[in-house]
């Protein structure tokens, strides 16, 4: 029998592996080089691995940390699952004082690092510094980054700043979007400009203004469901209602919400397995009552309760439905950290007690997506980017 084994069946080997294994393969010959980071089989290797079983949990705590774990292990019963530090390749020091990020003064809820959407193992993510705010398309798993063109937003925009991240099918591309409250020259009022970052362009262009006043809540980031990003936001002339932007056209949709409810609750859109969720909490005080879960089984048709709990925030921030188990238990962040709530004993258990202050948490799923579609125009995660 020969040694020589065909390409095709090394191929079909390699995209059973994880993306660890893989990272170390590069160097095994220059067509396995050329394999591992080809369209083709960064594709295959992406939707073979997009199973619940191989997600994690993405946690950006204070002072810019991100560690990530299991979801599995977390959801379903490991008491302490391993909690894996991310090199971020972001230098976090006070340009103005030379200080490190423990400086309390440049730190605040809004920034300096936040994430702006998780899509396919990219991460979007926004700096604001002193004088403006940047963006930087990251995979961690493959430890390379690319730092996205200037937008010439000041860093006070991040206070009135609404963003998103997804994948466009139809075009076959990453893109990211921006929604930024603006004061109109002519005296008409406010105007929210939307801007779009495309991977395939690696530009910007502004597109048709958002239609709606966005809802500033924490987290901001709109929430990819269908092709389309979707985006909570008020009425023109009273009440709150969901609006859509579909990637693919860059046109604007609406749907109502699932109720009518009072303005002393926190709503979250989240989605989970292609679904969207719309989960409502009271905001914490003495007169708190119960939430509710609704999800839209049927992208476009009605919306349903599935789930009415007995659950008060810990802090001033709205919860974010991370996951949903198979015996309906609810996990959350919270923003002293990660909670598992049992529906069935109504009762919340926090996880992962050593994280605190936990600024934002998604689901991502490993993989070799390179931040550019050209490997040749990334950075590597090993060195800090410069502002």
């Amino acid at each position: 029998m020969g040694k020589y084994i065909p390409l095709h069946l090394i191929t079909e080997i390699l995209s059973k592996l994880p993306v660890k294994s893989l990272l170390k393969f590069r160097c095994v010959s220059k067509s396995w080089l050329s394999v591992i980071w080809s369209p083709q089989f960064i594709k295959a290797h992406l939707k073979d691995h997009a199973s619940e079983d191989n997600q994690r949990l993405l946690i950006l705590g204070n002072f810019g940390s991100f560690k990530h774990c299991s979801l599995k292990s977390l959801m379903y019963g490991e008491p302490s699952p391993r909690l894996i530090t991310l090199d971020i390749p972001i230098p976090l020091a006070d340009e103005r004082s030379g200080r490190g990020a423990s400086s309390t003064e440049h730190i605040s809820w809004y920034g300096p690092v936040r994430i702006v959407g998780c899509c396919d193992g990219l991460i979007c993510i926004s700096v604001t510094r002193a004088s403006q705010s940047d963006f930087i398309l990251w995979n961690p798993s493959i430890r390379k980054y690319k730092k996205l063109p200037n937008l010439g937003l000041p860093s006070t925009a991040s206070l009135n700043r609404v963003w998103g991240f997804g994948y466009d099918s139809f075009s076959d591309d990453y893109k990211a979007v921006i929604l930024v409250k603006q004061c109109s020259i002519n005296g008409e009022g406010l105007r929210v400009e939307t801007r779009v970052y495309s991977r395939k362009s690696e530009a910007w262009r502004r597109i048709a203004d958002f239609p709606s006043t966005p809802r500033y809540t924490s987290p901001s980031s709109g929430v990819l469901v269908n092709g389309k990003l979707h985006f909570l936001a008020h009425k023109k002339v009273r009440g709150r209602i969901i609006v859509s932007l579909d990637l693919a056209t860059e046109t604007y949709g609406e749907m109502e919400e699932p109720n009518h409810y009072e303005s002393d609750v926190c709503v979250t859109l989240s989605e989970i397995e292609g679904i969207l969720l719309y989960f409502i909490n009271p905001f914490p005080g003495p007169f708190a009552r119960g939430g509710d879960l609704w999800v839209m089984k049927e992208y476009g048709g009605s919306w349903t309760k599935v789930l009415t709990f007995q659950h008060e925030p810990s802090g001033p921030c709205c919860p974010k439905l991370l996951s949903v188990s198979a015996e309906g238990e609810l996990l959350m962040r919270e923003c002293v950290g990660i909670e598992l709530y049992s529906s069935g004993e109504g009762k919340s258990f926090r996880l992962l007690k050593e994280i605190y202050n936990v600024l934002d948490a998604y689901c991502f799923t490993e993989s070799l997506v390179l931040p550019s579609t050209h490997d040749s125009n990334c950075n590597d995660n090993m060195k800090p980017i410069k502002f």
